[in-house]
């Protein structure tokens, strides 16, 4: 079974084995490109799973050639466990290398997560004025998608 089908069914003994085995865990892509933190992301595997990648070598500052990095997947499938990892391990959620000026905080208000929002304005303390290539903050985008009652987190 592939490293990548253990990392989907969250076993962590079949990805230890990888490990031990010698898989190259930074350098591993899916035929679509995904890489094994983006799998993990993606396939709801645990925290625990997350971080035994990130111990054996894989990079929690890739991105994707639009920009994109694993901080914004994490929001998109609503994983705070993840995106508190990240910031954690030193992910800068004021920061963004998305194309588009697209910030962590516009993602989450726009995916509607309220925790993740709460996490990124109170705790993060992430600049919420900041405006993206199509000068449109993250209360533009809470109101494009009908979550306004995220605003209100912005005012707290």
């Amino acid at each position: 079974m592939s490293i990548f089908e253990e990392i989907k069914r969250d076993s962590l003994v079949g990805v230890k084995q990888a490990i031990e085995a010698g898989e190259p865990i930074g350098q591993l892509r899916t035929e679509s490109g995904d890489s094994v933190l983006r799998v993990a992301i993606k396939s709801g595997a645990s925290l625990e799973m997350f971080e035994l990648l990130v111990e054996a070598g894989a990079d929690i500052f890739e991105v994707d050639e639009e920009g994109v990095g694993l901080i914004d997947d994490a929001i998109k499938k609503g994983r705070l466990d993840i995106v508190r990892f990240l910031v954690e391990s030193g992910i800068d959620p004021n920061t963004t290398r998305r194309k588009s000026g697209f910030t962590p905080l516009m993602a989450a208000m726009a995916y509607g997560d309220e925790p993740i929002t709460r996490y990124l304005v109170r705790e993060c303390g992430v600049d919420t004025d900041v405006k993206d290539t199509f000068e449109k903050t993250a209360a533009d985008y809470a109101k494009m998608t009908g979550y306004k009652h995220l605003l209100r987190i912005l005012d707290e």
